[in-house]
């Protein structure tokens, strides 16, 4: 969950000034390792969480791995972009302000997941949610 919120800030802070371009495939690589991450951590808790609880559970994570599905379309759609005139076509279409909103919703829907993981299983410890 971590990852979720620590990767989606990062992304978002980039988005909003640096050139985009040339990053695309190591944010997809990022975007994809915190989703992937997620599900596997989902798996093990809920194996070990075996109560009614576990919807409230499972649909945490799966809209923190939609956000995160969501920017990795996203950066395919930039990545096609790109080839077709760079960093100034990614500004003339919009693309920025749709990567750097989708790398806020991923951060965010991570900070959801982590109050969620707080509140429904309070035996385990949790960072804190606020924090990237």
């Amino acid at each position: 969950m971590q990852r979720f919120i620590r990767t989606g800030a990062q992304l978002a802070d980039v988005y909003g000034a640096d050139p985009v371009c040339n990053r695309i495939d190591r944010d997809m690589d990022s975007v994809r390792g915190a989703r992937l991450g997620s599900e596997a951590a989902m798996n093990r808790l809920l194996l070990v969480e075996n109560d009614p609880k576990q919807e409230m559970l499972r649909s945490a994570f799966r809209r923190a791995n939609e956000s995160a599905s969501r920017l990795e379309r996203t950066l395919d759609g930039t990545g096609a972009i790109c080839r077709q005139g760079g960093d100034a076509r990614i500004d003339s279409t919009g693309f920025r302000l749709r990567l750097e909103n989708e790398a806020l919703f991923m951060a965010e829907h991570g900070r959801m997941l982590c109050r969620t993981l707080r509140t429904e299983v309070p035996g385990l410890v949790w960072p804190d949610c606020d924090r990237p």
